[in-house]
Formats: C-alpha cells, structure tokens, sequence
C-alpha cells in the first residue's frame, strides 16, 4: 500500500490546468492561421497576382509590331481584335454619324454585325465567282445556280453580268435599300463585294478567332 500511495494521481485542478494550457496553444495556433488568412493578406495577394499578370500580358506582346491603324479611329488603336470586333461601326476609320445612320436602317451597329452581313457574303461570293466564269460556256446539263440568292428578274444572269445590277436583285433586300447602299458609296453588287469596310469587318472579326 505504501508503494502505491508513492504514485501521482492527477487532480482534477491538474486536469483543468492542462486543458488551458492546450487550448491557450490551439488558440494561438488558430490565431496565426487566421491571421495569414485575413482579408488584407488575401487582398494584398490578390493584387499581386493582378500584377503579376499585367506584367506577363505587357512581356507578351512587347515584340509584336502590328498594328491596323489606317482602318481604325485613334482612341481605340490599343484594343485586341477581340474587342474591337464588338465595338460600334464608326470605330472604323471614316464611319461617322452619317453613315452609321445609314447603316443602322440596315440593322448593322456593331463590327460584328457588319462582318456577319449575309448580302455581303452573297456580293462577295458572285465576285469572286465570276472570276472563274466562262463566257457562254455553261455545260447544258448544269445545275449550278443562285435561286435563293436572286430576285426572279436576275436568275438568268450569267455571273459576270450580276456584278452590275443593282443591290436590290439580291433576294431580300428591297429598291429602298439601293438608296441606302448609294447614300454609302455603293452602286452595285460588285461595288458592295468591294466595299472597305465590309471587308475591314470581316478580317477583324476573323483575326479575332486566331487572336491569344
């Protein structure tokens, strides 16, 4: 018994001390993690990465030479293709409030819209076409046509013949909108094949696919 009574037996005071003693560790511990965790250090991480960022973009693209200045009004000169592509048409160098009227009677406002035009698409296709017609040589079995694409009057045409009508033979666009193509310069369905910033549009809109 006397051996037995030699051993320590924790108290419950023991107990309670060892607790707080723990508790006050974790405390500190938790108070640490908050702190490397607090909204000022995850702002101030944040804003590192934001520069980080900004400096790789600048690193990027310091050797790149391009540029589309002569298409483009002076203020947006620093916007990638993707973003001018979603831009209003007078962004286009020589577009003012004239022309964006006319082309607003259109439906077109933006870049895009203007390079997704599909009477331009249809211009630009008998242009390019008719590049490759033979005169009077149509193979009398042949069933090329453009049906959908012309106004009754002008399905017999031959290709070449087409680029000198008026905008209105192609299906879809009425004699009104011959006085809209004329207030723009356009005459004619080569004309509007032709047209600069038809054209402009459509390459910046494609440059914007290939663009990082």
């Amino acid at each position: 018994f006397a051996h037995l009574r030699s051993h320590h037996i924790p108290t419950v005071s023991h107990y309670h001390t060892f607790t707080m003693a723990s508790n006050t560790r974790l405390g500190k511990r938790k108070s640490s993690e908050e702190e490397e965790t607090s909204p000022s250090k995850k702002a101030n991480t944040e804003t590192a990465k934001d520069e980080s960022a900004e400096e790789k973009t600048e690193v990027k693209f310091e050797g790149v030479n391009m540029n589309i200045n002569f298409a483009i009004v002076k203020e947006e000169e620093v916007m990638s293709f993707k973003e001018l592509k979603d831009q209003p048409v007078a962004t286009l160098q020589g577009i003012g409030p004239k022309l964006s009227g006319e082309l607003a009677k259109l439906n077109i406002k933006t870049i895009q819209q203007m390079a997704d035009y599909k009477f331009y698409h249809l211009a630009k296709c008998i242009k390019t076409l008719a590049e490759t017609e033979e005169a009077g040589k149509r193979a009398e079995d042949a069933k090329l046509n453009l049906e959908n694409g012309l106004i009754k009057e002008f399905e017999p045409y031959p290709l070449k013949d087409l680029l000198e009508q008026p905008i209105h033979a192609l299906q879809g666009l009425s004699e009104a909108a011959d006085k809209t193509f004329s207030n723009l310069g356009v005459k004619n369905i080569e004309g509007f094949a032709d047209f600069k910033y038809f054209r402009w549009a459509e390459a910046i809109v494609t440059a914007a696919k290939w663009e990082e």
